[in-house]
């Protein structure tokens, strides 16, 4: 029998039946592979929704403390524009002269208004625009004043430091600049640091806006340090202003 299979296999007489089954075979070959990719499909669509959930919780998480961390900042904000509300607001009871500059002197930092000793504006008077410190009131006639600017080199006026928590002087560089200076070394001075009058000066009330640390100069080798303010005032630009009496 095993011969005459070999026999009949070597001269084609089973060759119809292998068609004929290979026929069969191959259809359900093609049939199972096409199965078992819609299957690999199918779970590779799971798979990547899977991954996205999971991305999806990250975000949500990442949003939610950038939230909390907006949240924080806003509260700290408000925290600080109370304080700096605070630190403005003059701390003594005061009456305000509406003045208007007239001319600007040669040294471009000294100016005359339009008010005098008729409307009780007195020599050590501030003057203001809005909360900003100007300058102070230098000579007095009846219905003029002379008032020297806070960027005149003779002035020396005693300020506090918001963020530092410490006191010095600022003085006029001649020109449209503010020079801080006698800040004890001991402090760190913070950049953008506001500055206030401190009040401790006669006539000058506490509160009053100077400006900003713009440049630190500090020296380890001696007992203070300073820097240059920068102010919001234009100075060489005043036209209405008030006096604070």
């Amino acid at each position: 029998v095993g011969i005459l299979l070999v026999l009949f296999s070597r001269i084609g007489v089973f060759q119809p039946l292998y068609s004929f089954f290979g026929t069969i075979l191959n259809d359900f070959q093609t049939t199972n592979l096409a199965t078992y990719q819609t299957f690999q499909n199918d779970w590779a669509f799971f798979w990547n929704l899977s991954q996205v959930k999971d991305e999806n919780e990250k975000l949500r998480k990442e949003n939610f403390n950038l939230i909390t961390d907006k949240v924080l900042l806003n509260k700290q904000m408000e925290d600080l524009d109370s304080l700096l509300k605070q630190k403005q607001d003059f701390d003594l009871k005061y009456d305000l002269v509406p003045v208007r500059v007239v001319r600007y002197l040669d040294s471009q930092t000294e100016i005359v208004i339009n008010k005098g000793s008729i409307s009780n504006l007195k020599v050590g008077q501030p003057v203001v625009f809005g909360k900003n410190m100007i300058g102070i009131v230098s000579d007095v006639l009846e219905s003029s004043a002379r008032v020297e600017l806070i960027t005149a080199p003779g002035i020396r006026l005693p300020v506090v430091l918001l963020g530092s928590k410490t006191k010095g002087f600022i003085k006029g560089d001649g020109a449209t600049g503010i020079v801080l200076f006698e800040v004890t070394n001991d402090k760190k001075i913070l950049p953008e640091d506001q500055l206030f009058t401190s009040g401790t000066d006669v006539g000058t009330r506490y509160g009053m806006i100077i400006g900003k640390v713009s440049h630190i100069r500090s020296d380890p080798d001696k007992i203070s340090q300073g820097g240059e303010v920068n102010s919001s005032i234009s100075f060489n630009a005043l036209s209405e202003l008030v006096s604070v009496i």
